[in-house]
């Protein structure tokens, strides 16, 4: 039996193949063409599961495939169908699911620094328990606030190459910039962690996301792009 997984973000619209215990990734693609991953499902495909943070691209999405794949079963995850206890109402699922998913590979207690369009902190105690967390805008929508809040300062993008550690003393407009955003975010991220340290020592931390991978060269912890999916598989 092989399932489909759809994972709509703020940004792009993410799939997974399940199928033998494992899922298997397909390139993310912005919300603009997320039709052209469901315009051919593989036939083996019984059932899809599909989470979002966009609520207007998710009905579209559960719409679509409803009506073009009848014979298929359609869920929508929800917090109630987790292993996580102590929710609050509206926690992101696509906070929960990654929760979930640090909780599959490293147990608990778990921290998770999730870095996409926000910059998501989720804290999640002994037994599963949902400890708080945090969220702030992301690297690129800081960036891209600062443009567009002001009448000069330029149009930036995250620096693409890992290590492009920008000067704190910056001289110059573009590296001011970047050094208020990124020293900003890893100084403010430090703070979290200093803070769950002093209350679970020994704990994991993991980070995901589209600039994960950027910021765990400078926060030295385990990188997991696909921890959503690996907590998706509790429902697979």
């Amino acid at each position: 039996m092989a399932k489909l997984a759809v994972v709509v973000g703020n940004t792009h619209v993410r799939w997974a193949r399940w199928q033998d215990g494992q899922f298997h990734y397909f390139p993310k693609v912005q919300h603009t063409a997320w039709k052209s991953l469901l315009a051919d499902v593989d036939p083996e495909i019984t059932h899809i599961l599909m989470a979002g943070v966009v609520p207007d691209l998710c009905t579209k999405i559960s719409a679509h495939l409803t009506t073009a794949y009848p014979q298929l079963g359609l869920q929508i995850c929800q917090l109630s169908d987790l292993p996580l206890h102590g929710c609050y109402a509206t926690l992101g699922i696509d906070r929960a699911l990654c929760a979930v998913g640090a909780m599959r590979l490293y147990g608990s207690p778990v921290l998770v620094i999730d870095a996409g369009t926000a910059i998501s902190i989720t804290a999640i105690a002994e037994g599963n328990t949902f400890w708080g967390g945090a969220i702030m805008p992301g690297l690129q929508l800081q960036l891209s606030n600062l443009a567009e809040g002001t009448a000069v300062l330029p149009h930036l993008a995250v620096p693409a190459k890992i290590g492009d550690y920008p000067p704190l003393w910056a001289r110059d407009t573009p590296s001011s910039i970047y050094s208020g955003v990124i020293h900003g975010a890893i100084a403010g991220l430090e703070k979290y962690i200093s803070a769950w340290r002093q209350d679970f020592p020994s704990s994991p931390i993991v980070i995901t996301g589209g600039d994960g991978s950027f910021l765990q060269a400078f926060l030295a912890m385990p990188y997991v792009p696909d921890l959503i999916f690996e907590g998706m598989e509790v429902l697979c």
